[in-house]
């Protein structure tokens, strides 16, 4: 419940009525059902792997009904399939509940099929624009002042890749 109450300093009061109380709990459940993660609202945290804490941090992110999300690296620690797993949901639930998403990632590659603008930030310098316009080799690696590929895999999609330095 730290979602609807983590915005103010102190604990929520216990003195809540039976109704507010019902209200809340209705409220969590359904941000957990909007990430697939219902199954293990009561578990402890300690016992949940890397993909099922971040589908509960994002529950608690959602609760106040956002219209804006910020995300610092959410696929960091998690494993290829998560990875996916992950930026999937959460490009869903924002398309769902008509959210903008700003989020910050060393690794582009998971979020590709659902970014719609990206920002490079590198050596004193910004790139703006949709990933067509942004994402190419010839770009990334003049912005990075290193060799960077840019690929397509067997399924059409772009795949982002920095190289190692010429000794």
């Amino acid at each position: 419940m730290l979602g609807l109450d983590g915005h103010k300093w102190g604990i929520a009061s216990p003195f809540v009525s039976p109704e507010k109380r019902q209200e809340r709990q209705s409220l969590v459940e359904e941000a957990c059902d909007a990430v697939g993660a219902t199954g293990y609202i009561n578990r402890p945290v300690g016992q949940l792997s890397g993909g099922e804490q971040q589908r509960l941090l994002l529950a608690q992110a959602i609760l106040g009904r956002p219209r804006l999300l910020l995300l610092d690296e959410p696929l960091a620690s998690l494993d290829i399939r998560n990875q996916y797993a992950i930026a999937h949901l959460i490009g869903k639930v924002a398309q769902e509940r008509q959210m903008t998403v700003l989020l910050v990632t060393h690794d582009i590659n998971p979020l590709l099929s659902m970014t719609q603008q990206v920002l490079y930030i590198a050596q004193r310098k910004v790139a703006l624009g949709t990933p067509a316009e942004i994402i190419s080799t010839e770009r990334l690696s003049r912005l990075y002042r290193a060799p960077v590929e840019v690929m397509r895999d067997s399924r059409g999609r772009i795949l982002v890749s920095g190289l190692e330095l010429a000794k």
